[in-house]
């Protein structure tokens, strides 16, 4: 045994978590944990196992979220050479979740009439040319979309664990909907000296997928991104095909993740059930619904880069029933409540919430 098969040894039969190491396909070495709990054998094929965003991930430490005989983890990985270590930390068959219809039912409500409001206020500032009743309604316009974006997003996920949520995947233009989003980025971010591009090793990728979901997931690891860069600092949204799935990255040049807080940014026991990792929950929950998987690589001191691998296979849905989406009025209100926590007040002009 060399030195490299030595020292995984050590670390995967120490861990009192499930954990393993993969090399050339296969598992190579399990700890009891991972039998009993998960039921893996060494000699099993890797690619039945983790998904290929996992496999393929060349960065020497990394996240991500997985489902591992139908049960969600939170996987840590260690590249040793040509082997992957790899530590899960197991959800429970349950997540609990704080009851939330009435909380919930009041705010709406509360959103709705404040909106309205906020719209008169806003024409009324324009027609009388008070500037600064015009500042005081953009900073009030603010905090309604910050309001807005956490309640939509604890909603969405709440939804979506407890399989109330609505799913309607149908035919786009995977290419044509990120290059869009990138752009409403862009109006917002050049201003301040921040350069946000996209790239894409495909001219069109015609696939399914629900539109909305995929655009409240990619916001949000923008939004995640754009809160660790300053003037100067960069954005690069891509796009590639990895067999039959699609793979968007987010990279920035912001300060990375912390080797030692890697692990804790999908919660205790992999679940993200904080409101300060609400983001990033969200983002874990729409690509597992369509699905795929989502993984974080750490890169400290050079950034953070973000992966979301969706299925390029997905059959459109037949139809679908539920409450209207929040977003019909189109990609800008979208950009206005996901990007909140990143704009200014005087990003926000209340006489376009006058509808």
């Amino acid at each position: 045994m060399n030195g490299v098969e030595s020292t995984l040894a050590g670390l995967v039969l120490a861990s009192r978590e499930p954990a393993m190491g993969v090399g050339g396909g296969k598992i190579l070495i399990l700890n009891d944990a991972a039998r009993d709990r998960l039921g893996l054998v060494e000699g099993e094929s890797a690619g039945d196992v983790l998904p290929g965003l996992v496999l393929d991930c060349r960065s020497s430490s990394f996240c991500a979220s997985l489902s591992l005989g139908g049960r969600r983890a939170a996987g840590r990985f260690i590249s040793l050479g040509d082997v992957l270590l790899c530590r899960l930390s197991l959800e429970g068959g349950e997540v609990e979740m704080t009851p939330r219809s009435g909380v919930e039912h009041s705010l709406r409500s509360a959103l709705a009439d404040l909106r309205l409001a906020l719209g008169r206020l806003g024409g009324l500032a324009a027609e009388r040319e008070d500037g600064e009743l015009s500042d005081s309604v953009s900073r009030v316009c603010h905090g309604y979309y910050r309001l807005s974006r956490t309640v939509l997003n604890l909603a969405a996920a709440e939804g979506i664990e407890q399989g109330g949520a609505v799913f309607s995947p149908t035919e786009l233009d995977l290419v044509e909907l990120i290059r869009e989003l990138v752009w409403t980025v862009q109006f917002f971010a050049g201003p301040r000296g921040i350069a946000v591009g996209f790239s894409s090793r495909v001219e069109e990728l015609p696939m399914a997928a629900d539109r909305e979901l995929v655009e409240q997931m990619l916001f949000n690891l923008i939004s995640n991104s754009l809160l660790h860069l300053e003037s100067g600092g960069r954005l690069e949204v891509s796009l590639a095909l990895s067999g039959a799935s699609a793979v968007i990255s987010v990279d920035d040049s912001g300060s990375g993740i912390p080797g030692e807080e890697l692990p804790g940014i999908f919660g205790e026991g992999g679940g993200l059930s904080s409101p300060p990792g609400i983001g990033l929950r969200l983002v874990r929950d729409i690509a597992e619904m369509h699905g795929g998987a989502f993984l974080i690589e750490s890169r400290p001191g050079r950034g953070t880069a973000a992966r979301v691998m969706l299925p390029t296979t997905l059959r459109p849905a037949k139809g679908f029933s539920g409450e209207e989406s929040p977003y019909r009025r189109g990609g800008m209100e979208m950009a206005l409540t996901q990007l909140a926590s990143w704009l200014r007040s005087e990003d926000y002009d209340p006489r376009l919430m006058d509808d």
